[in-house]
């Protein structure tokens, strides 16, 4: 071979050895472990609470719960308004036409995902509630929510005075709700009717009541008491 053959061929194999170098280093190189780095993916549906657990109490994950279920039946228009989380149970208010009412949903403990109860066509009683395995401190927290539901659908049409919620005491079949707006307020009474279904409004009040006041309204003494002794006077 002439000169430049020798140096063609000589250029051609220092580039096929460095080739062969890289491509060794690179095969042999140390991988990281990723199998043992935690996943930023969690199901859309739940929350992660920085401790490796999958929870189901976002407000969100009871209204797909809920949605999902309304799918199955094939209910159409249904509108969801209101979402309250206590623990491990939820109400999700929900309307459709003129129906409507309140959906009891759990958080199961295994998977940690929301199921529908009884998505009802009313609102709940402390009674009904803790008839359903709902704990007692629980049922309360949410027959109040459930109490301050029924008396906004009942103030929103003529709410001129920018009414706002306050405190909310609820015993056996009874309530007392307290308001206040930008010139008046009060404590409005209702009652739970087991007809229907629905907390009624009794009186909006424009004021504070007594403990006659609540007896002459037909109030049982030891509730009209419970009552009396839960609003600040």
């Amino acid at each position: 071979m002439n000169r430049n053959q020798i140096i063609i061929t000589a250029s051609i194999f220092i580039v096929l050895a460095v080739l062969g170098i890289i491509f060794f280093l690179y095969t042999n190189a140390p991988v990281a472990d990723v199998a043992q780095q935690p996943s930023s993916q969690y199901p859309s549906d739940s929350t992660y609470s920085g401790q490796g657990t999958i929870t189901c109490q976002t407000g969100e994950s009871v209204r797909l719960a809920f949605q999902n279920e309304v799918a199955q039946h094939n209910i159409s228009n249904v509108k969801l308004n209101q979402t309250v989380v206590v623990g491990d149970y939820a109400l999700q208010v929900w309307q459709s036409g003129d129906t409507g009412g309140e959906a009891l949903l759990k958080c199961d403990n295994t998977d940690r995902r929301w199921s529908v109860v009884t998505s009802g066509g009313a609102a709940w009683s402390l009674g009904g509630l803790t008839a359903q395995g709902v704990p007692e401190d629980t049922a309360k927290i949410l027959t109040e929510k459930s109490v301050q539901f029924a008396f906004q659908d009942e103030i929103a049409p003529y709410n001129d005075d920018n009414s706002k919620l306050h405190e909310t005491v609820v015993a056996g079949d009874y309530a007392l709700q307290v308001w206040y707006g930008d010139n008046i307020g009060g404590e409005a009474l209702l009652k739970y009717d087991n007809a229907s279904g629905r907390w009624i409004v009794i009186s909006g009040g424009g004021g504070a009541w007594s403990l006659d006041g609540l007896l002459a309204q037909g109030v049982p003494k030891y509730v009209a008491e419970i009552l009396f002794a839960g609003v600040p006077h």
